[in-house]
């Protein structure tokens, strides 16, 4: 078989486009961008839970509800290159060029023997926009690949007749909806091109008809399990879209928000200051397209308007605006990852721009100077904006949690038998529990130092502890006092400023521990009662600031919850309260079955007296309760006496309220 030069050109160019675009998406790709969003991790999460044969879902309802398609994927990028923090944003980064690929090819059916498939490529493979999300570990960059196969295989399928084309569209549409919540609006794209198929070429309506059925038997079969788990559990079917709606179809006047919305979300497209704010998809304010790209886009629209024997004009009008769609409806707009799915017909448009204007250039050779330069211009402006600018900026730090990935991944390098402990956060977050691993994992626990000082028990190794101190500013000096022979390990810095830092207990340390009054209590033979430290009067309207040291005696798998009160003389009603401060340890940042045996809590308790408090003494009153059951626990005291369901600290005088 001979190729013609054309043909050859032509291949030359599509592969000289996808190379431009795997080098943007995956240079640098471990260093850029740095850290690991949280969104980014719970993907990798399941994705090892998948690749170690743990699970295999239908649909993922954590972190609001996930289609599972990119968990998959992440899966087997896992299984090549091992728990690697760019291991997700690999798959998107082939995803994007996969994107690339099906949209040179779209280009190419809906305009065939012109050069509208290449520009679109080459467009697409330098829109920052694209870029972006190609290089971010999450499923939005899926819904542009989805969408670019579905119309490909459509319009090859209605050229040609060929039912494999058809089948493979109807892959792609249930690839999309398996992929990402917003992708369930494209179906309106696929619509609008069967309409506009069948309008402008009767003579093919039966291949139509036909293609079409095949095409949509095909994506029915593939979607049926997600599509009989959302019959089983509908609630999950429209869960985030409820969530994220609040803002227009949630509001008082849901029409005006709506076109509010949409105002935002096209002058997004094009307008300086406008476009994403969020530092995860852009840089602030950069419009979806530089002067360069709006201006092929605009002369696209109006070249695809003007063709009315042609379908593929309007059809990428609609796509255009179904892709806009979830940014307009949802909160945030403009937001370019739930607006991804429109980037390769806005590239298409740009690409049926460029190619007129290539035409026309035939005999001008200037014309044709300009818009190579333009393009390659407007290239070059993305490829710095994201390399140097946006990949350079410390915001990034934050908006990637590099700081928390950083940490959690020297925290990991403690002794195999410790415990691992950090501060402030949850120990459920994503970043850190993806970077730890899973048996580091095993050994952490999670509290918020802001409320409260935890000390460790005796153990055979090192506790280590992981604070950001640029959050917390109390745990590092408390357990520095607490434990004079700690170490500090690492301290990590932001911009030359301290952000965070690894202390070590050693074992069997002992504990300094100051209570400004030692009170020995027990409660329901669980937890000890060491001391406190409280002020001896307040005034009506501020708060009582109190500190309380706990000591787990014994395990348990209840959800314990501490109350203070200030009782005093029966009121009207006949209720001796008047204050009250009712929540988990650590400011329910520490729940009592996670404790261990011997670890003390020095927890910091603030309780609010009312301003219409009268004057005079006061008892306060310290206690546990089981919320499931709502049982207070039975207090003792050191001789094993009774105290009844409550220990009395100390007498509080209250002073009139500060004028």
């Amino acid at each position: 078989m001979r190729w013609s030069p054309r043909t050859v050109r032509g291949l030359a160019l599509s592969a000289g486009v996808l190379l431009l675009a795997a080098a943007l998406r995956t240079w640098r790709l471990a260093e850029v961008p740095p850290g690991l969003h949280h969104d980014e991790a719970f993907h990798l999460l399941r994705a090892a839970e998948i690749a170690r044969a743990e699970v295999f879902p239908v649909y993922i309802p954590d972190n609001q509800g996930n289609e599972p398609l990119f968990a998959y994927l992440a899966a087997v990028a896992l299984s090549i290159v091992g728990p690697a923090n760019w291991a997700g944003r690999l798959v998107s980064s082939w995803v994007g060029l996969l994107a690339v690929a099906l949209t040179l090819r779209a280009g190419r059916e809906m305009f065939p023997r012109r050069s509208v498939g290449t520009w679109a490529g080459l467009l697409l493979a330098v829109l920052f926009w694209h870029l972006g999300m190609s290089r971010w570990g999450s499923q939005p960059i899926l819904s542009s690949a989805a969408a670019a196969g579905t119309v490909a295989g459509l319009w090859h399928g209605a050229r040609t007749g060929r039912k494999l084309s058809f089948v493979l569209a109807g892959g792609s549409l249930s690839a999309g909806l398996w992929a990402y919540v917003v992708f369930r609006v494209f179906p309106l794209v696929v619509l609008a091109a069967g309409l506009g198929l069948w309008t402008a070429w009767p003579h093919r309506r039966r291949r139509l008809l036909l293609g079409g059925t095949l095409a949509g038997l095909t994506a029915l079969a593939l979607y049926a399990p997600l599509g009989l788990w959302f019959i089983r559990n509908p609630s999950w079917f429209f869960n985030r879209f409820d969530q994220v709606t609040q803002t227009t179809l949630g509001a008082e006047a849901p029409a005006r928000a709506l076109l509010r919305q949409a105002r935002l979300v096209l002058g997004g497209l094009v307008i300086p200051g406008q476009g994403d704010h969020d530092w995860r998809h852009n840089l602030p304010g950069r419009p979806g397209l530089d002067p360069v790209q709006a201006g092929l886009v605009g002369l696209g629209i109006a070249a695809g308007v003007r063709q009315r024997r042609s379908p593929a004009g309007y059809v990428l009008l609609a796509w255009v605006a179904v892709g806009l769609a979830p940014a307009v409806l949802t909160e945030h707009p403009p937001q370019h990852g739930r607006s991804v799915m429109a980037t390769p017909a806005l590239a298409i448009l740009g690409g049926l721009g460029a190619d007129l204007l290539w035409r026309w250039g035939h005999r001008r050779t200037w014309t044709r100077v300009g818009v190579a330069a333009a393009v390659a211009a407007s290239a070059s402006l993305a490829a710095h904006a994201y390399f140097v600018t946006w990949s350079t900026d410390p915001h990034l730090f934050t908006a990637f949690d590099a700081g928390l990935f950083d940490l959690a991944s020297a925290l990991k390098e403690a002794p195999k038998s410790g415990v691992l402990y950090g501060t402030p956060m949850y120990r459920d977050y994503p970043t850190f529990e993806y970077a730890l691993g899973p048996r580091a994992f095993e050994r952490f626990k999670a509290f918020n130092g802001r409320a409260c000082t935890l000390l460790p028990t005796a153990t055979a190794g090192e506790a280590w502890f992981g604070i950001v101190t640029a959050e917390d500013t109390t745990t590092l000096p408390a357990l520095q006092a607490a434990y004079p022979l700690g170490r500090l390990v690492n301290t990590l810095v932001q911009d030359g400023a301290p952000y965070a830092a690894l202390f070590a207990v050693t074992p069997d340390q002992p504990v300094v521990l100051a209570p400004g009054t030692a009170r020995a209590a027990e409660f329901g033979g669980l937890i000890d009662l060491l001391g406190y430290s409280a002020e001896p009067s307040v005034a009506a309207g501020n708060s009582i600031l109190l500190t309380l040291f706990w000591r787990m005696a014994q395990p348990t798998a209840a959800d314990l919850h501490q109350f203070v009160h200030l009782l005093g003389a029966p009121q009207p009603d006949g209720n001796p309260l008047y204050a009250q401060r009712d929540a988990g340890p650590c400011d329910n940042s520490y729940p009592t079955w996670q404790w261990s045996p011997g670890e003390i809590l020095v927890d910091r308790v603030e309780v609010v007296v009312p301003g219409a408090t009268p004057t005079g003494a006061y008892q306060l009153n310290v206690g546990w309760y089981d919320t499931a059951t709502l049982v207070r626990l039975e207090a003792a005291d050191a001789t094993a006496q009774p105290l009844g369901d409550s220990v009395t600290l100390r007498t509080i005088k209250v002073a009139p309220a500060e004028p």
